[in-house]
């Protein structure tokens, strides 16, 4: 970089650390249990934003993920659809249909290997 582009790179960065250290927002932290294990999620808003709405939020993704992909529950799409002992077509989202095109990819990479 040459010596001028250089001092006004250093220029912004001084500028930005300087306004990020005046904002009043803190960084709001959520934490929970989903999918057998434990998450932890960090966000930060210019905007006031109600938290409750965000954890809810989060709450309801994680919901919808258990439903689909869950190894625990009998009822999760995912378990359905890997205990049909049937070729008859089913139903399922875009999410197995990528799922399962992922698996092919990875048995034909695998050579067989990953069943």
């Amino acid at each position: 970089m040459e010596r001028s582009s250089l001092s006004n790179y250093y220029g912004l960065i001084l500028i930005f650390s300087m306004l990020m250290g005046c904002s009043e927002q803190a960084i709001q932290k959520l934490e929970g249990s989903a999918q057998g294990t434990t998450y932890h999620i960090s966000y930060w808003s210019e905007l006031p934003v109600n938290g409750k709405d965000i954890e809810a939020s989060i709450t309801n993704e994680f919901d919808i993920i258990d439903k689909t992909l869950s190894n625990y529950r009998p009822d999760s799409i995912i378990e359905t659809f890997n205990s049909t002992e049937n070729t008859d077509s089913q139903e399922v989202g875009n999410e197995i249909v990528s799922l399962v095109r992922i698996a092919q990819t990875v048995h034909r990479a695998s050579q067989g290997c990953y069943d």
